[in-house]
């Protein structure tokens, strides 16, 4: 095995994933509709997450609007993969239903308290700022060969915003408060927590909202790395009275036949036969950018062409 440095041969650690903590929630009664997600996706309840992701891979090539496929579809299947991907909305979809996950998931204790008090990214304000809605993150699935050269992809989303033709009301949810009471319930005790409404965001009024359907440029920087974030500003739903949260684009690095990375530096096995090996060959490696490398060995050596990596990020 040999492998190609990035950069200048230097290695950064990883961010550290962040994540949340969970949240006891309360669902709708009765039997949930929990099975859609999985059918638009073509897999079992009981499906791993390596299923989950080539089923995934698979629909999504086969219906891209690049490729003639139909948008609608691609937008449904993504949206499946979002929530059945992440270990916390799939567990709240199993026992919910959509319902339970509404657009981008249900809040979470902390986003309840930054709804009423400020602070956080999404869903609440600070004295004296607009209240914001919150984030949605999207994944986004790119080729080791586009993350070597970098690339611009077009991201299609829906998202709810203001219809401005239309009058504004008091929110017929909370009746112009602009708070609802939340019942919390773990076993005997049952908690009453104030929250601001989700209907008109803790406006106390409502507007009627239409649905659109656009498409971002997400630019993806050369030597991103699985899992770099990229913020759009102000292109989550928007709410009356409120600034549009962002949409948090996630880069995620497709599986490649060839090379492994590993941070900046590329990873290459190559079986060479024993007389190569005590007699020093010549390879020729098809690099990611069509370049080809010409590597030549003496027995013994370790083979590290320099400069042949990924770029350092930042």
């Amino acid at each position: 095995m040999f492998f190609m440095q990035g950069g200048k041969g230097k290695r950064r650690a990883d961010d550290d994933d962040e994540e949340d903590s969970g949240f006891f929630e309360t669902g709708p009664s009765g039997e949930v509709d929990n099975a859609r997600l999985y059918d638009l996706l073509d897999v079992k309840r009981d499906s791993s997450s390596a299923d989950i992701k080539k089923a995934y891979h698979r629909l999504a090539m086969k219906h891209h609007p690049d490729k003639g496929g139909d948008p609608e579809m691609f937008l449904d299947i993504q949206r499946a993969f979002e929530v059945l991907s992440d270990a916390d909305q799939r567990e709240r979809y199993d026992r919910l239903g959509e319902e339970g996950i509404g657009e981008d998931g249900p809040s979470s204790p902390q986003g309840i308290f930054e709804q009423l008090f400020g602070g956080g990214k999404g869903g609440g304000a600070r004295r004296g700022q607009r209240p914001r809605t919150k984030d949605s993150v999207r994944p986004i699935w790119v080729t080791l060969e586009e993350l070597y050269t970098g690339v611009t992809r077009p991201l299609p989303i829906t998202r709810k915003v203001v219809d401005e033709s239309s009058a504004s009301s008091a929110c017929s949810t909370c009746g112009g408060k602009g708070a609802v009471v939340q019942v919390i319930r773990m076993g005997p005790l049952v908690q009453q927590v104030p929250s601001a409404c989700p209907k008109c965001q803790g406006t106390g009024n409502s507007a009627s909202m239409k649905t659109v359907r656009e498409v971002l440029e997400v630019f993806v920087e050369k030597g991103s790395p699985d899992g770099h974030k990229i913020v759009i500003r102000g292109k989550a739903d928007e709410a009356l009275g409120c600034e549009a949260g962002d949409v948090i684009v996630v880069v995620r690095q497709q599986e490649h036949p060839r090379f492994m990375r590993k941070e900046a530096d590329l990873y290459l096995e190559q079986e060479v036969s024993l007389a190569e090996a005590l007699t020093g060959y010549r390879l020729v490696i098809p690099h990611l950018d069509g370049r080809k490398l010409v590597v030549r060995s003496q027995p013994g050596e370790v083979l590290r062409p320099t400069q042949g990596g990924m770029a350092l990020k930042g």
